[in-house]
């Protein structure tokens, strides 16, 4: 998957995390944060499969 947004998807994962533990006080929500901060690419797209993301919208196309 090498024409994913890695860090557009990381961004948006944490976003939503963080979005939880501001909103909901959620607080195992912060270090999940730091977790995906660091998360290697496979680590992202498992994360995103559980939330049910659609990877799709991350797609990268490459324009000759």
């Amino acid at each position: 998957m090498d024409n994913i947004d890695y860090e557009g998807l990381r961004q948006d994962l944490m976003n939503f995390y963080e979005g939880g533990f501001h909103v909901a006080g959620y607080g195992a929500a912060a270090l999940t944060v730091e977790d995906i901060k660091i998360a290697s690419n496979e680590e992202l797209i498992i994360e995103a499969e559980k939330l049910g993301v659609d990877l799709n919208n991350y797609i990268r196309i490459e324009r000759s």
